[in-house]
C-alpha cells in the first residue's frame, strides 16, 4: 500500500465503511477448506436471513432450478456452487452499504450502481468468451472495481462532489489524477487495499487497482486485469450515451 493509501485508510471513519458480513467472512474461511461440504456451508449461510432469502430464491430461478425442486437450503447451495454463492454474498454486502446514503445523493448511487452492474456483466461475458476459467471471478471483479469511489464519496461527500461539478468534460476521462490532486490517492489503489483488509484474493484486488491503467502497461498483466479493464472502458462509454 502506499503512504498515502495508508494515511488516508488509517484516518477514516471506518463505521463508514463497507465491510463484509460477518457470514462472508465464515464462507471464505470455509470455501478454502478442500474438506469442506455443502453442509457445512449451508450451515454457514443460515446464519444469515437476508443472504438465505437470496440463496433459495436464486437457486430457485430459471437460470439455475432443474426438474429436482430446490426446497432445503443445502440443496440450493449445491445448485449455486461456492463461487455463485461467494459472489452473491458481496453483492447483498454492497447493496447493503448502499443504505448508508441519504437520498441527497441519490443521483451519484444510481450513475455508481448501474456502471458497477455494467462493468459486472461485461466481465463475465468476456470471461466466457476468452475461456477464462472463473467467469463469476471476472464478475465479481467488476462489480467492485469503483467500490473506491464510493470510500470517497462516503468519506468526504461535499469535496468529491465539488470535485466532479468542477471537472471540464475532457477531465472525466481523468478522473484518477483529479482524485489523486485533491485527496492524495486515488478510487483505484483505495478499492484494492479495502478488498484486501476484506481478505480477497491478489488477483481480484489487482484487477481494481488497474483497472485505469493504460493500454501498454497492461500488455504484461494477468487475464483477468486485462477483462476488468476493458470492462470498465466499455461500461463508461456506455453511461457517456446516458440521457437519463
Amino acid at each position: 500500500m502506499s503512504t498515502n493509501s495508508q494515511i488516508l485508510l488509517a484516518g477514516l471513519e471506518m463505521e463508514k465503511l463497507p465491510s463484509l458480513p460477518h457470514v462472508l467472512v465464515k464462507m471464505l474461511e470455509v470455501c478454502q477448506n478442500a474438506n469442506a461440504d455443502f453442509q457445512k456451508i449451508s450451515r454457514v449461510v443460515a446464519q444469515d436471513a437476508v443472504i438465505t432469502s437470496r440463496v433459495l430464491m436464486l437457486a430457485s430461478s430459471p437460470a439455475f432450478s432443474s426438474a429436482v425442486s430446490v426446497n432445503t437450503l443445502e440443496r440450493a447451495v449445491l445448485v449455486l456452487g461456492t463461487d455463485t454463492l461467494k459472489t452473491l454474498i458481496i453483492t447483498v454486502a454492497v447493496q447493503q452499504f448502499f443504505s448508508n446514503f441519504g437520498k441527497q445523493h441519490g443521483a451519484y448511487l444510481k450513475y455508481f450502481w448501474t456502471q458497477s452492474l455494467r462493468c459486472a456483466l461485461l466481465s463475465k461475458s468476456l470471461a466466457v468468451l476468452t475461456n477464462f476459467a472463473l467467469p463469476e471471478q471476472a464478475y465479481l471483479a467488476g462489480l467492485l472495481h469503483n467500490l473506491g469511489s464510493l470510500v470517497l464519496q462516503s468519506q468526504f461527500p461535499e469535496r468529491y462532489h465539488s470535485m466532479l461539478d468542477s471537472m471540464t468534460d475532457a477531465g472525466k476521462l481523468n478522473i484518477v489524477q483529479a482524485e489523486e490532486r485533491e485527496f492524495g490517492v486515488n478510487h483505484c489503489s483505495l478499492g484494492a487495499e479495502l478488498l484486501a483488509s476484506w481478505g480477497l484474493d491478489q488477483l481480484t484486488c489487482d484487477a481494481l487497482r488497474y483497472h485505469h491503467e493504460s493500454m501498454l502497461p497492461l500488455r504484461e498483466a494477468h487475464h483477468l486485469v486485462k477483462l476488468v479493464s476493458l470492462s470498465a472502458l466499455l461500461a463508461e462509454d456506455a453511461a457517456l450515451g446516458d440521457t437519463n
